[in-house]
């Protein structure tokens, strides 16, 4: 049965930043509904021009298509997100950015803090860049590279399929690029980092490979939330992060093998 109120404020929400914007939302939105409920990549809508928004959080967004305007709601990974306490001095790592939901989110609030915010596929970082600009945020550190456990490597990074806009070092495939790599301990070492309040990973199967390059990082950090895939790595990234210093707690996981888990530094207060 279709329910008239929930198609209404999908519709209307969340708003464009100025008339124009949320004209062409709206329109690119009513052109895609009646396929809305029998597609299972509903999110991946085509919107006619790129609009701006204002997510619920405060912060802009510059947005191409559903995906992306999926990504910025308010209800976008809330287990996570209810997680993060970011002060006005925090030093945040954003490792597997994306589009920059967590980096905005950190950056809105670590207003004299230092946000580094690493993304691999070269696509996805220039959404990235264009919505930091957009905020103005002068705090923020984009780096375009593949964080791994080797620096000045290059590897392939996959697209992954039905147009999803995930990129990974697994895959098959013509649609790949290759990008360079770069560790966190090579990080915190070209920008003198002495402390880490947050590192966030969310690397698409990279992530003990990303752990593996941060023997250094993780000894200066205090807590750390990532998305792992599969039983196996979940296992291999929880021995490095108790071996680390770390406490684990599982935030959410998925019929797919892929866990949120949170990391805190043992006898932090």
């Amino acid at each position: 049965m279709v329910n008239i109120k929930k198609i209404i404020g999908w519709l209307l929400s969340p708003e464009g930043l100025s008339f124009s914007d949320r004209l062409i939302l709206f329109v690119s939105k009513l052109k895609y509904l009646p396929l809305k409920h029998k597609d299972k990549f509903s999110k991946s809508f085509s919107i006619l021009i790129p609009v701006t928004i204002k997510s619920p959080y405060g912060f802009k967004v510059r947005i191409h298509d559903g995906f992306q305007l999926n990504m910025f709601k308010s209800t976008y990974e809330p287990e996570n997100v209810k997680l993060l306490k970011i002060s006005k001095n925090s030093t945040f790592l954003d490792v597997g950015a994306h589009y920059g939901f967590y980096t905005l989110f950190a950056a809105d609030k670590s207003l004299t803090g230092k946000i580094i915010s690493i993304e691999a596929d070269k696509d996805t970082y220039k959404n990235l860049v264009e919505n930091v600009s957009l905020n103005g945020f002068k705090n923020v550190e984009c780096l375009n590279f593949a964080a791994w456990n080797m620096d000045e490597e290059e590897i392939r990074i996959y697209k992954a399929p039905n147009g999803y806009p995930n990129a990974s070092f697994l895959g098959t495939g013509p649609e790949f690029s290759l990008v360079k790599t770069i560790t966190l301990d090579r990080i915190i070492s070209n920008y003198k980092i002495s402390s880490i309040d947050w590192i966030k990973i969310d690397v698409e199967s990279a992530e003990v490979h990303v752990l593996e390059g941060a023997k250094n990082a993780l000894s200066v950090t205090k807590n750390v939330l990532i998305e792992i895939h599969t039983k196996e790595n979940r296992l291999k990234c929880e021995k490095i992060l108790k071996n680390s210093g770390f406490t684990m707690s599982l935030v959410s996981e998925s019929s797919a093998e892929i866990y949120s888990v949170y990391a805190k530094r043992i006898n932090q207060s």
